[in-house]
């Protein structure tokens, strides 16, 4: 053993500097999460303002309105003195691009995604009709404060609170409501000519995210919410094992407002063996723009990758087993069927995998990335746009009115079906009296051609 004035040996040198060395590395990254937490915490409100203006001009994808956005850099710094005003200067700021999908999301907004990405909804369970005049219940969520209370499909919203509704945005109630969580709120609803005064308590609700049920005929029938919730490919797949022996499946991708592409493309793969699903086209912060290919093979879902003209393979995503076959399958859409839900119809539709049925879509062809900021908010840019395996774009995402819809531009938005049916009135998806659920399956009993 050496003794206390002995000379240290090779290996005990090389023991002290890797010491040292894990010391250094351990004290470092003490020191970066300390400047990162400190950095969130104590961001200024101009700061804010100004993160939002950059990570917005680096992302968003259209460049004829940032021609102009320069101007928005310190417009308001003398100006913004709280959080309060950064949010409202950031909104005006935002709403200059034309692009409602461009947002700023406050700590309770991104406390709200969270939970949708968890499979929680918050409010009273009321979807609208932003379309109708006055707006209208378009349905009505399972297991929520506004099922509870009696509200139908149909029903007119004339009131909140005492708010006018025929002089406000669809998503001006939904707000009013969520920021009332836990508390009462006065709904006045018309229905047939008659005024119901009904009181609803907002709140947090779990959210079935799918239905599946075998329907007559030994037909699988699976009907998808939304794309939202982180874990619902293991639920789709869950639902499909319960399902597979079916002869045939019917997908219920009316209503569905899109989600993540991941998720969707995922689940996808259950239903197609090897094809193309979609190609997005995003802007890079260097100002170039890239092409990303999705193609399902049959091992994986591979991304071929192509910027500046030069092409790359890019990362392989896990992808599920094609539960299915070749068994037949129809897609059933409508004008609510949106982002990445169109992307789902049009990859099973144009790959000839399935028969679409319903109505012409939403036609939201754009995404967007999230970017976390200080003080628990949070910024979406539209920063891509993505085309089928056709190559169409679906369109800007931006509602139109029936009568634009009728227009030669209006007729490209969307995804066509291949057997056009209207919804009859007040139909509830799924349930009884759904017209276009029952043409599904008659054209999978062949009693439709």
């Amino acid at each position: 053993m050496p003794t206390a004035n002995s000379t240290p040996t090779d290996k005990e040198r090389i023991r002290r500097r890797q010491i040292l060395v894990v010391s250094l590395s351990l004290l470092i990254s003490i020191v970066y999460v300390a400047v990162f937490w400190l950095n969130q915490l104590f961001c200024t409100p101009v700061e804010l303002y100004h993160r939002v203006w950059d990570t917005t001009d680096k992302y968003f994808y259209e460049r004829k309105p940032m021609e102009t956005w320069k101007q928005w850099e310190h417009k308001y710094d003398n100006q913004i003195k709280t959080q309060e005003d950064a949010e409202k200067y950031i909104k005006v700021m935002l709403k200059s691009l034309d692009d409602t999908f461009t947002c700023f999301l406050n700590s309770r907004d991104t406390s709200r995604q969270a939970d949708a990405h968890d499979g929680f909804y918050s409010g009273v369970g009321m979807v609208m009709n932003s379309k109708t005049h006055p707006i209208s219940v378009r349905r009505v969520m399972k297991g929520s404060p506004a099922q509870s209370a009696g509200v139908k499909p149909g029903d007119q919203i004339l009131s909140v609170d005492g708010i006018d509704c025929s002089k406000i945005e669809a998503t001006k109630i939904g707000d009013h409501t969520r920021e009332r969580m836990y508390h009462q709120v006065h709904f006045m609803i018309g229905r047939s000519g008659q005024k119901l005064d009904i009181v609803m308590v907002p709140q947090k609700i779990p959210v079935s995210s799918t239905t599946a049920k075998i329907l007559p005929g030994n037909i699988a029938y699976e009907r998808i919410e939304a794309f939202s919730r982180k874990d619902l490919p293991s639920i789709v797949a869950h639902d499909f094992d319960t399902l597979k022996n079916c002869r045939a499946l019917i997908l219920d991708l009316r209503g569905n407002g899109g989600g993540g592409v991941d998720l969707c493309l995922e689940i996808a793969s259950s239903m197609i063996d090897q094809a193309p699903l979609v190609s997005l086209r995003s802007r890079n912060p260097d100002g170039h723009y890239l092409t990303s290919r999705y193609i399902l093979t049959e091992d994986s879902l591979n991304v071929e990758e192509e910027l500046d003209g030069k092409a790359k393979m890019g990362p392989h995503h896990k992808r599920m087993n094609n539960v299915w076959g070749d068994k037949p399958i129809v897609v059933l859409v409508d004008e609510y069927t949106a982002s990445a839900a169109e992307m789902v119809a049009a990859a099973l539709g144009e790959n000839n995998r399935a028969r679409l049925v319903g109505e012409r879509t939403f036609g939201k062809g754009i995404a967007q990335l999230y970017f976390p900021l200080p003080m628990s908010t949070c910024v979406g840019v539209t920063a891509g746009r993505y085309f089928t395996p056709a190559g169409h774009w679906p369109g800007d995402g931006k509602d139109l009115t029936d009568a634009q819809r009728a227009t030669a531009e209006g007729k490209l938005r969307g995804i066509e079906p291949d057997v056009y049916v209207a919804a009859d009135k007040e139909l509830v998806y799924g349930e009884q009296h759904d017209n276009q659920l029952q043409y599904a399956q008659d054209l999978l009993l062949e009693k439709k051609r």
